[in-house]
């Protein structure tokens, strides 16, 4: 699966709530330093001359790889980042309209290619067609090959990590690239973190990219682990997994009435979200103990509760306004002021600017007043804005923000400390919230940590929602407090009006870590431990890496997975609720070798096409009128639509298209007269078969009717009749489809 989302992947509600707590591979990530410095000059910044210089890097690099005769733009730098050091190479190409790049790193020590990147600018705005042209097998041959080339030295300890290449899509607005990734092994123990990642291009079989991840490092021997046995022991015995309420990210706007759906979910918890017990004392490690490796970080599809305040509310028509405000069940613009004020001072400073009646982002049915105010004098001291929202049917104030004065801390020492201010916001939310605030739980973790050039220093609270005892994320209480004058100068209510499932029938807890591991079993790897040391030559001053052995729950495959595990059912759910075994997925079929159309068949099955029996593909069965549209729209839409259309979907969007004027069962086999209409309407053809007396066909038992049809699929190729009959009426099978519609997308094309 890809990683949709993502990455796209906090969930989006819980940000609000709590920060993150573990960052995945920051240790690992090179930041520029020193650009277009002379060697010597780096050499008295770093403290060690490096063995290699720029023009040996250049060497290095071109004699490996072919940089494009248009880049033409070349720049250097130096980076100094964990036990390397650097040349950056940048090769641009100096027409804006046309663009690309090629970037490659050189370890300035050992002249070891580090990483590249090629992109060349596809220089079309739109989806173009994207047929690979070679397949995954070879394409894997071809990333053996560049790794023997660059990194044959590390060839012994790398082991190719298993995966589903995600789906291919044939329209793509950029190049498609295989990725094939290898960790390094150490004591037969896999190091994740470490390791080769080359990418492929699927239309030329050239490198898109490659980089190597290679730390010097003493790995602690395997020796005296705890048992798997034990271990799962010790994982079922923590809270690893969390009973919550969780909303699905809707596919489309809610209406008016409908509520968003909640499910119970089982998820990672807090503390012990990671999943990562050490392998020799059968601790669980807690946030900042490990980093640099693969988990829940990588990126879940799954769990992200609906719920963020920051979405502008849904505007309305100055006719709609009116007809609400004549109802008389709305409070007017001036109540809304009035409802901030009395829990809110407004600076003097500050000029109401703009007012807006709408939608509430997460309910339909109600009606949210959204007030700004202003400074008219921005170069004053004082606060430049205020913003605050209020329910238009209660008068209950939702949200509001005082912003803060911008500016250095000057030293200037806070006025409370962070549990005298924890008491002024939580004394503001039993007088505004009495009742919800019997409802919530505190985050124990500062919403700003550390200082962000405020005077003032603020400081934030958090309280997420209990439902039957259950947490709900996507709900709860936040304020800001300012250390200090000791106000409140933030405050947002998330509270949705939805209907909560009973806890009743659904699986114990035990049983959703049983199913947990058998998707992502307990798995023995090293992991990196930052620790704070003296600055060393050709280390990152103030950092030095260890490894340390641990058991981690990993799937089995390199790709992203679910975190959110369907507390009735058992199955993982995205963060749609859809059960992610249903995700678009690439298919490798079985049973196409020697096929005529084998070629064709494998590449519309990396795009996630005809998957209907699953990795066998019967390409002798005659294709069904569902399956053939269902592969043309896919073709043509791709995979990643929030929902996949149902076959209704599917017949309707064939005729708004114009592929289909008949009226066809969705399950009827398609003869080669009803393929060959809908063939040629899918290339927009039609109009050109329907002219008369300018075709000759070879076929004697058609009418002149149909001449055009005929002869435009056999000249294009779609298909290949020989002899003098078409045979109408004869079942077109789904190697024969397969065929035709990769004709039909390169005509396109």
């Amino acid at each position: 699966m890809v990683a949709i989302m993502q990455k796209r992947s906090q969930r989006r509600a819980l940000a609000l709530l709590v920060i993150p707590a573990l960052m995945v591979q920051l240790a690992l990530i090179p930041t520029p330093a020193w650009a277009g410095e002379s060697p010597k000059e780096v050499a008295q910044v770093t403290g060690e001359a490096g063995q290699i210089s720029l023009e040996q890097a250049l060497g290095i690099v071109k004699s490996q790889f072919t940089i494009p005769a248009e880049f033409v733009k070349f720049t250097s730098g130096f980076n100094v980042y964990n036990d390397h050091q650097a040349w950056v190479l940048s090769w641009n190409s100096p027409d804006q309209g046309k663009g690309g790049s090629f970037n490659a790193q050189v370890d300035a020590l050992s002249g070891a290619i580090l990483n590249m990147n090629l992109w060349k600018n596809p220089g079309k705005s739109g989806p173009s067609l994207q047929l690979p042209l070679i397949q995954e097998d070879e394409a894997k041959a071809k990333a053996i090959e560049l790794i023997t080339k660059l990194a044959k030295d590390k060839m012994p300890e790398l082991q190719l990590v298993p995966s589903n290449q995600a789906v291919m899509s044939l329209t793509s607005y950029g190049p498609v690239n295989y990725t094939f990734r290898w960790q390094r092994m150490l004591n037969g123990v896999a190091f994740p973190n470490n390791g080769i990642t080359v990418q492929i291009k699927a239309s030329s079989g050239e490198p898109a990219s490659y980089n190597l991840n290679w730390l010097k490092v003493n790995a602690p021997d395997p020796k005296g682990v705890i048992s798997p046995e034990r271990t799962e022991q010790i994982f079922k015995s923590q809270p690893y997994l969390e009973l919550r309420y969780f909303t699905p990210a809707p596919i489309r706007p809610l209406a008016a009435g409908e509520k968003q759906e909640v499910r119970l979910v089982y998820e990672p918890n807090g503390p012990f979200a990671s999943g990562i017990i050490d392998a020799l004392t059968g601790e669980p490690l807690k946030p900042g103990e490990g980093s640099g490796y693969y988990g829940y970080d990588k990126g879940g599809m799954g769990g992200i509760p609906a719920g963020s305040v920051n979405q502008k509310a849904a505007e309305l028509s100055p006719e709609e306004q009116a007809e609400i405000e004549k109802t008389g069940k709305l409070i007017s613009k001036d109540a809304a002021v009035a409802a901030v004020k009395r829990w809110v001072e407004v600076p003097e400073n500050l000029v109401l600017s703009n007012v807006n009646l709408g939608t509430d982002w997460s309910s339909a049915n109600t009606r949210v007043w959204s007030l700004n105010w202003n400074s008219p004098k921005p170069d004053e001291k004082g606060p430049q804005y205020m913003y605050a929202r209020v329910n238009a049917a209660t008068s209950e104030l939702m949200s509001f923000n005082l912003s803060f004065p911008y500016g250095p801390d000057n030293g200037e020492k806070k006025g409370m400390d962070r549990k005298a201010a924890q008491a002024v916001a939580e004394g503001f939310l039993k007088q505004i919230q009495p009742q919800r605030f019997g409802e919530v739980k505190f985050v124990d973790q500062p919403v700003f940590p550390g200082k962000y050039g405020y005077n003032g220093n603020p400081e934030g609270f958090s309280y997420y929602r209990l439902v039957n005892g259950i947490p709900f994320y996507g709900n709860g209480l936040n304020v800001t407090v300012d250390t200090a004058t000791g106000k409140v100068v933030g405050y947002n209510l998330n509270w949705a009006n939805l209907d909560f499932p009973s806890p009743e029938g659904i699986l114990n807890t035990q049983a959703a870590v049983g199913k947990f591991l058998t998707a992502r079993p307990l798995t023995l790897v090293y992991v990196l431990r930052e620790t704070s040391v003296e600055p060393v030559k050709s280390s990152e001053p103030g950092k030095a890496t260890e490894l340390r052995l641990v058991y981690q729950p990993l799937a089995q495959n390199d790709v992203t997975f679910s975190n959110t595990l369907d507390a009735r059912s058992g199955e993982f759910l995205d963060y749609m609720g859809r059960p992610s075994a249903q995700m678009p997925k690439a298919y490798q079929f079985k049973d196409i070798q020697r096929n005529f159309a084998e070629k064709e068949i494998r590449m519309l099955g990396q795009a996630g096409i005809f998957g209907e029996y699953g990795d066998v593909f019967h390409p002798q069965e005659a294709v069904t009128v569902i399956a053939l549209l269902r592969a043309m729209y896919t073709a043509k839409n791709g995979m990643y639509a929030p929902a996949q259309p149902s076959d209704e979907e599917i017949l309707q969007s064939a005729k708004n298209e114009g592929w289909l004027t008949e009226d066809l069962s969705a399950t009827a086999m398609v003869n080669r007269e009803t393929f060959t209409r809908i063939m040629v309407r899918f290339l927009k053809l039609e109009p050109i078969a329907k002219l008369q007396g300018i075709y000759q066909v070879p076929f004697t038992d058609i009418d002149s009717s149909f001449y055009g049809y005929a002869a435009l699929v056999q000249g294009i190729g779609i298909l290949s009749i020989p002899g003098n009959t078409f045979n109408r009426v004869q079942a077109v099978t789904r190697a024969e489809a397969a065929y035709a519609l990769i004709k039909a997308l390169s005509f396109q094309s």
